[in-house]
């Protein structure tokens, strides 16, 4: 098993996630492949090098991923908390995986979304004022509102 991990004061904090070294490894793999879509800056393209780097020299089945050491300031906590989220969309869309069967995707978007959710904590503890970021289902839960209240008032 692969623990995922984040210590913070917060009550809200999922503290750790503990995933099947084969789960763990797709996962972040679906994270850096899903980052790679993004048209993103070029200190993007720099946190998608150093994750690179680390998965392929760094990364071995079982061990403890310490999210505040892997992700170590504000920037690389958001960008890829944004890209956790977006993973458990993907997946569910049948973007990411296997097409062909779907026992595996619960697992894939809870824990995604677990992840992403350590990251936003994450980010939270160093910048209590940030609100989080704009992962796609976001943006589309957002629009879809918009459209439910232009037809309510029309």
């Amino acid at each position: 098993m692969t623990d995922f991990k984040y210590h913070s004061p917060s009550p809200y904090n999922p503290g750790h996630l503990h995933v099947l070294n084969r789960e763990a490894r797709g996962l972040i793999e679906f994270a850096i492949d899903t980052a790679r879509t993004y048209d993103e800056a070029s200190s993007d393209a720099g946190e998608i090098r150093r994750i690179c780097a680390w998965y392929e020299n760094q990364f071995w089945d079982g061990m403890a991923v310490d999210v505040a050491e892997l992700f170590p300031n504000i920037a690389s906590r958001r960008f890829w908390c944004r890209v956790f989220f977006d993973v458990a969309r993907r997946v569910f869309r049948r973007e990411l995986g296997n097409r062909d069967v779907c026992f595996w995707q619960t697992n894939y978007i809870g824990n995604a979304v677990i992840v992403g959710r350590m990251l936003l904590q994450a980010a939270k503890d160093i910048d209590p004022k940030w609100e989080g970021p704009v992962p796609l289902d976001w943006a589309d839960e957002a629009a879809w509102s918009n459209q439910q209240q232009t037809r309510g008032n029309g």
